[in-house]
């Protein structure tokens, strides 16, 4: 993935944009937001994926496994990962 500043990604946007490289966009070091490109051989796979994601979310939420805050929070790519969960530990979920 290649790691860009907020100034260069808008001064070079179409040209970063039409590429196939997943981009880390940051701001004075830090990652900010990413752009992961999709082809359109991966446009089915992609929709799956994010109604897979979506069900997972909403399952998650409604059983109060967490909170949005918390599901907020694993989002946030200026914050470490929480721990894992003693109880949840060597178990892996696959999507897809």
């Amino acid at each position: 993935m290649k790691r860009v500043g907020i100034q260069e990604r808008c001064e070079r946007a179409s040209e970063l944009l039409t590429g196939n490289e997943g981009l880390s966009v940051e701001r004075q070091g830090q990652a900010v937001g990413v752009y992961l490109p999709l082809s359109s051989s991966s446009d089915h796979n992609a929709r799956d994926s994010l109604a897979a994601l979506r069900a997972a979310v909403a399952a998650a939420l409604a059983n109060g496994q967490m909170t949005e805050d918390e599901l907020a929070d694993l989002f946030d790519l200026r914050r470490p990962l929480p721990p894992l969960n003693p109880r949840h530990a060597g178990q892996h979920t696959h999507v897809g």
